[in-house]
């Protein structure tokens, strides 16, 4: 898919952290993390989990559920490489960053499976999802392709079992030494005890809100929200 539509404004970034735009940059992190090769390592993944309780999530179709669920569970996928990567079907430049996540969206009823950049959105606007925590796991070109091949299978999918944390784990677990449990129900806070327990993860690492909200449709295409960038479009 073209970068520049997908791209929010190509000279301006909304971000709740820093933004590095510079060769340089991308090759102090190589060195800083050690790569034997350069180009080994292309996209650094991230899995965020909120625990924070919200009196809706325990409500299915408005039947009181007895879990505690927690708020949300995401993906971030940075390009930490020097050359554009592809993530599903969006082109991500060096040094850029997008969030995944699945929601079920049915007050607005445009789409209920995977969305990007969704959360980062909410982040810079509502400022949701403070206590988040989240692990850092880096990624070869073959791992990436292992996300997307995966991604697939969520582009229309959300229900109960299906959710943003069973989306989360499945990703993760994919490229990640430092698993997330299997459950009959995982729920974001299942996901943030799991990555506190590490004792490597971070509490409120930033989320650059760099590019318009969209969801992904049946065949992987990226189509922009109406209803979530009126602040924009």
């Amino acid at each position: 898919m073209d970068k520049e539509y997908f791209y929010l404004n190509n000279n301006i970034e909304f971000s709740s952290g820093k933004e590095y735009q510079t060769q340089e940059f991308a090759e102090k992190i190589c060195e800083r993390r050690n790569f034997k090769e350069k180009g080994d390592l292309i996209a650094s993944v991230r899995i965020f989990a909120d625990p924070t309780h919200v009196k809706e999530s325990n409500k299915l179709f408005g039947i009181p559920v007895p879990i505690k669920r927690g708020r949300h569970t995401f993906i971030t996928i940075e390009n930490i490489s020097t050359k554009d990567i592809q993530v599903g079907k969006v082109v991500l430049p060096p040094h850029k960053t997008i969030s995944l996540g699945v929601f079920s969206m049915m007050k607005t009823k445009e789409h209920s499976g995977l969305w990007m950049c969704m959360e980062a959105r909410n982040i810079l606007l509502n400022g949701f999802y403070g206590p988040r925590a989240s692990l850092r796991c880096d990624i070869t070109e073959n791992d990436l392709s292992n996300i997307n091949a995966k991604l697939k299978k969520f582009y229309n999918r959300w229900n109960y079992y299906h959710n943003c944390a069973y989306f989360c784990r499945v990703i993760w677990n994919l490229v990640s030494s430092l698993k997330i449990k299997r459950r009959i129900v995982i729920t974001p806070l299942n996901i943030y005890e799991d990555i506190i327990k590490t004792q490597k993860h971070s509490i409120g690492y930033p989320v650059p809100f760099q590019y318009l909200v969209h969801y992904i449709d049946d065949y992987g295409k990226p189509c922009k929200s109406r209803f979530w960038n009126r602040k924009w479009v």
